[in-house]
């Protein structure tokens, strides 16, 4: 049901920030300072946004404090980055009804955010100097957790309007909307599945009949000690009135939380790409064992099922974001991927179909390490915008020809989580 939200969004601190690094201090407690012999000259003023829009980037999080020697989660924040020249107009957007925003779309001119713990689908759009949030559903479906994880905006009803696809926490729901003739929306579900969780949502069209399809991932609860657990990929498919999944592959030794539909081979039709989570035991004593690595697999469709394609690796525990564009601007698409701790990477197409991996940077890195590609500055040419939330750093890269030109657009504030970057122009 849509509804106004009863809460106000906390519009925290508008700044200014450029390209340039910025210079950080250490804590502690200083000596009371000397007189200075001459006053010091008040600090410049930062520059004012434009009113008008302006090209942005919408970064996802989780933001965290220590509260009485405890890690206590805050308000899901949604940071939004716009850019002018050379110059980032900074603002936060908290909710204080969720802990978490996993995905924030630019949609219909406003926000679509999707959240956790209550697992909430709000539209937020710009009035009056503040951001004002409409929920267009709530849900809660009985297990642990309550969360919508991804988001994804397309026709798949076949209807000619755009539909929402969401994956949830922690019962294993899928779920589809369909906008009413009164502006609200309905949803179609999955069955629940108990103890599953939905990681990633996508939608193109792998089979050729001209209509998205449905992917997801679901999987056995996350475990906390880092040992691996058993999930996969489903194909979804929405008949009258009920979503039901069909096995598009199943690891007994691992999982995938990121798929990607793109047609990297440029023949008119889609692909269906999935990262497996590295096979990772723990023993008695704790201590974790990588018995695979992270695999990039091509899943192709045939008469007789699925196959599968191991396309490249990576040397790490997990990946969490894979994307396409064409980044070094030679007219073919190129696979973007990070690693939790081996950095971001640029994938290359082979003729046989697999991936030459060249690195972007080798020192970032993060628990998720969101990744998004876009043209923010309008040249022309696709940019690759890394949050590295261990280095505390959100990162431009350009190609130059030969490699990366990497350019530090903001710090990432400690003891956060970036779950996503989106584009937008607002």
């Amino acid at each position: 049901m849509q509804r106004p939200l009863p809460i106000v969004a906390a519009v925290v601190a508008t700044a200014a920030i450029t390209l340039l690094a910025a210079t950080r201090c250490g804590g502690g407690t200083a000596p009371e300072p000397a007189p200075a012999p001459h006053a010091e000259p008040a600090p410049a003023a930062k520059p004012t946004a434009p009113a008008g829009p302006l090209p942005a980037l919408i970064l996802t999080q989780a933001r965290f404090e220590k509260v009485g020697g405890k890690t206590m989660p805050r308000p899901a924040a949604l940071w939004l980055l716009r850019k002018d020249g050379d110059t980032w107009h900074e603002e936060v957007v908290e909710d204080p009804g969720s802990n978490v925003f996993h995905k924030g779309v630019w949609w219909r001119d406003g926000i679509l955010t999707i959240g956790a713990m209550k697992a909430r689908l709000t539209h937020w759009k710009h009035a009056d100097g503040t951001w004002k949030p409409t929920v267009l559903w709530e849900q809660s479906w009985g297990g642990k957790f309550d969360r919508l994880r991804d988001v994804e905006i397309a026709d798949v009803t076949g209807d000619g309007k755009e539909d929402l696809v969401i994956a949830t926490h922690d019962m294993g729901v899928v779920a589809v909307g369909t906008e009413q003739a009164d502006g609200t929306w309905s949803f179609v579900e999955s069955e629940k599945v108990p103890d599953t969780f939905v990681h990633e949502i996508e939608l193109g069209d792998v089979d050729g009949d001209g209509k998205p399809e449905i992917y997801a991932t679901p999987s056995d609860r996350n475990r906390s000690s880092g040992a691996s657990q058993q999930g996969g990929v489903s194909l979804y498919t929405l008949a009258d009135g009920k979503l039901t999944a069909t096995p598009v592959v199943h690891w007994e030794e691992s999982h995938a939380k990121e798929i990607l539909v793109a047609d990297t081979d440029g023949d008119g039709r889609d692909e269906l790409y999935a990262v497996r989570e590295a096979h990772v035991e723990v023993g008695p004593d704790k201590k974790k064992t990588r018995l695979e690595p992270v695999k990039v697999v091509r899943l192709d469709p045939g008469a007789s099922g699925w196959t599968e394609t191991v396309v490249t690796t990576l040397d790490d525990d997990q990946s969490r974001f894979l994307t396409a564009a064409d980044v070094d601007h030679d007219g073919a698409l190129e696979l973007v991927i990070t690693g939790k701790t081996s950095g971001a990477w640029m994938l290359e197409r082979k003729p046989d179909g697999t991936f030459e991996n060249h690195q972007i940077a080798a020192d970032t890195k993060g628990f998720e390490h969101a990744v998004h590609t876009a043209d923010l500055d309008g040249d022309g040419e696709i940019e690759v915008y890394v949050a590295s939330d261990d280095t505390h750093e959100l990162l431009a890269f350009t190609w130059n020809g030969s490699g990366f030109d990497r350019k530090r657009i903001a710090a990432i504030p400690d003891r956060a989580i970036t779950w996503g970057i989106q584009d937008g122009r607002f």
